[in-house]
């Protein structure tokens, strides 16, 4: 198994599941939870999957299903809030990761990793999906 001290966040509003994601050529992240909490996984943990620049060896890409922003490039997102089940499942998926690696993990959304993406104006996974609450709720802290 590869050493694991991160989980990055990632909202994705493209598709409804994993499988949806790998079908489409998006199989980018190790987890995807799905609207009602759902969690397929999408590429296996013992695997690196390509999610966040310069962090991907040494670290778990969770994606959860939405926009978690009110517009997107003008655009209302009609996914823009998290819902319970998924908050619950991003939780417990981070407790269970950290006790199956035997270790606390750093918690980080996305951009907040300097340069973890190519796109510079990129939010992820947005405002409405609050990482600090996340990590309260974890008892985790970020990088």
């Amino acid at each position: 198994m590869r050493h694991i001290d991160l989980i990055v966040i990632h909202r994705n509003e493209n598709g409804h599941t994993g499988r949806e994601l790998v079908l489409q050529g998006q199989a980018e992240y190790n987890l995807f939870i799905r609207k009602d909490g759902t969690v397929d996984v999408v590429v296996p943990l013992e695997y690196r999957a390509a999610h966040a620049v310069g962090y991907n060896s040494r670290s778990v890409g969770i994606a959860v299903y939405g926009c978690f922003m009110d517009e997107l490039d003008g655009r209302k997102c009609f996914n823009a809030h998290p819902t319970q089940a998924q908050l619950d499942s991003l939780d417990l998926l981070i407790l269970g990761l950290q006790w199956w690696l035997g270790t606390k993990l750093a918690v980080n959304g996305h951009t907040e990793l300097p340069g973890a993406s190519r796109d510079p104006k990129k939010v992820c996974p947005g405002p409405n999906l609050d990482i600090n609450a996340v990590r309260r709720r974890t008892g985790t802290k970020g990088l």
